[in-house]
């Protein structure tokens, strides 16, 4: 992802460590930053409006980092299950949407605590945020539908026929 505050450009990797990933900032041309997270990064997402750049990956200590300016801030884990493989974050309220497939829900992070948990369908996967309306589409590709959400509530269950999976 690019933090369009900073200008760095961040980047994940899976290994080839035998603990797993790295996530990388690069300012430029240059490497300036390299950070373990000792497992493969899922996801990455960055507030346009703060600059803060959030990293999905699954340890036994953490699966949601924060890195601000190039520097890691902080993680907290998000649940019990290693299942979360998705992360938006809202531009206008900076509320972090994280998709967990086998919990069949979106947790929702602000200021890395949970705020909240709102269910979706089976194999929930892809996600986007409508900036206009608050919305978040969740595409569930197991029931063929897409689940809307709005703050930390669900508001309808869209039928969209077969195997939903790309969203934007």
């Amino acid at each position: 992802v690019a933090d369009p505050i900073s200008g760095y450009v961040y980047v994940g990797s899976v290994g080839p460590r035998p603990n797993g990933g790295q996530i990388f900032v690069i300012d430029g041309l240059e490497v300036i930053g390299q950070f373990d997270v000792n497992s493969s990064v899922t996801a990455m997402d960055v507030n346009p409006k703060t600059g803060e750049v959030y990293v999905l990956n699954c340890t036994s200590d953490r699966e949601l980092s924060l890195f601000r300016d190039g520097e890691f801030i902080s993680a907290i884990r998000l649940g019990e299950e290693c299942s979360k493989r998705n992360i938006a974050v809202h531009p206008i309220t900076g509320n972090v949407y994280v998709v967990d497939y086998v919990a069949h829900e979106v947790i929702v992070v602000r200021n890395m605590k949970i705020i909240g948990r709102a269910p979706v369908g089976l194999g929930s996967l892809k996600m986007a945020i409508d900036p206009q309306t608050g919305n978040v589409y969740v595409a569930n590709f197991d029931e063929d539908t897409v689940t809307v959400i709005n703050g930390t509530e669900t508001l309808a269950s869209i039928d969209v026929g077969w195997y939903p999976y790309g969203i934007g």
